[in-house]
């Protein structure tokens, strides 16, 4: 499972709207849309914890949350990589 998929899958379970987290958690719409979606790496660690919080996370599923984070923040920076033009 993907950070966006187990993001997504807490969201509509807990019923939180979309729209919802973006407004408690101040973080845009169409981004948390694009973190759902695996195009975009997870949010800093501040946001991680306000999420967590709103989501009710356990324990377990907190930690499994933190280790998708920061494997979708690796990969997906990987991903979008690219060297500047001089």
């Amino acid at each position: 499972m993907r950070f966006g998929d187990f993001l997504k899958f807490f969201r509509v379970q807990r019923g939180v709207t979309l729209r919802d987290l973006s407004s408690k958690v101040n973080l845009g719409f169409p981004y948390l849309c694009d973190i759902e979606n695996n195009r975009k790496a997870a949010p800093n660690d501040m946001a991680l914890l306000k999420i967590a919080s709103i989501l009710k996370l356990s324990v377990s599923e907190k930690a499994e949350f933190f280790d998708l984070a920061a494997e979708s923040k690796r990969n997906i920076d990987k991903n979008n990589f690219h060297i500047p033009a001089d």
